[in-house]
């Protein structure tokens, strides 16, 4: 099942790269079809199954986005939403490091400083391997290493985004409450999914795109243009943010502005 699924979805993402979208929604209506076929089942082969279900529901939009933001934003708030994880982090390899796409509960000075949150040891190995690592309890199983302890870790998975060249990125999830949160059945229907969710985010990384900025604000200044880029990023996360200044600076534009760019869009400014 998570073979052919693997096929089908890697197809569909190929397709709609190409603009043929007709033809990508018929290999995911495919995809679909082959999860109805399958026998009811009862234990861990319903739940892989119907994890499966959840991300094949949110493959079309995170296959449509064409930007590296909104791409990585959507395929961790589905790896999030299907496996129960507390907080999540897409990574993109640098040198001998990496820098930070997209996160989830995290607070506005764990952003700057994300390494800090993570458990880096994890996320080197994932990407060495180039293979998923997944930890039951962390802080019994990897005891020694200091960001475990220090963060008091229990659940932790880390998927690596991997192409042809290697392994490029990851999606780090975690649970700090709760021991086992990623059982066999969550770690087959992610791993199933992740060739797709790779190529998606390998395409955005290629695409060129503008430096982020707030939608409808304007400026020539470069310095408040970094400042607006820099909120930009942020509104793209659940962080609270402060804004100080003197009357009649814009904090109530931009206020609105960041609102607008946030998650919770949709719902009332207050």
């Amino acid at each position: 099942m998570s073979d052919t699924l693997r096929v089908l979805l890697r197809e569909a993402e190929s397709l709609l790269r190409r603009g043929r979208s007709d033809e990508a929604r018929a290999a995911l209506s495919r995809a679909r079809a082959e999860l109805d076929a399958a026998p009811a089942a009862g234990g861990p082969l319903q739940a892989e199954l119907d994890r499966h279900r959840q991300l094949l529901a949110r493959t079309v939009e995170v296959a449509l986005a064409r930007e590296l933001a909104p791409v990585t934003e959507r395929v961790l708030d589905a790896l999030l939403e299907t496996l129960g994880a507390r907080r999540g982090f897409v990574g993109l390899v640098e040198g001998d490091g990496w820098r930070l796409l997209a996160a989830r509960g995290l607070s506005r000075v764990d952003l700057d400083q994300p390494e800090t949150q993570v458990s880096t040891g994890i996320i080197r190995q994932a990407l060495l391997g180039k293979e998923p690592v997944r930890t039951g309890d962390a802080l019994e199983e990897l005891h020694t290493l200091g960001s475990v302890q220090a963060l008091r870790l229990r659940s932790v998975l880390c998927l690596p985004l991997v192409e042809a060249e290697g392994a490029f990125g990851f999606v780090y999830l975690d649970n700090a409450e709760l021991a086992n949160q990623f059982d066999e059945a969550a770690l087959q229907a992610a791993t199933a999914w992740l060739p797709f969710a790779a190529a998606c985010v390998a395409r955005a990384a290629q695409t060129p795109s503008e430096a982020p900025s707030l939608p409808g604000v304007v400026t020539r200044s470069s310095a408040l243009g970094a400042v607006l880029g820099e909120l930009a990023r942020v509104a793209r996360v659940d962080a609270t943010i402060l804004l100080s200044g003197e009357t009649g600076t814009g904090k109530s534009l931009i206020a609105r502005k960041l609102h607008a760019a946030s998650r919770r869009s949709a719902g009332p400014f207050m």
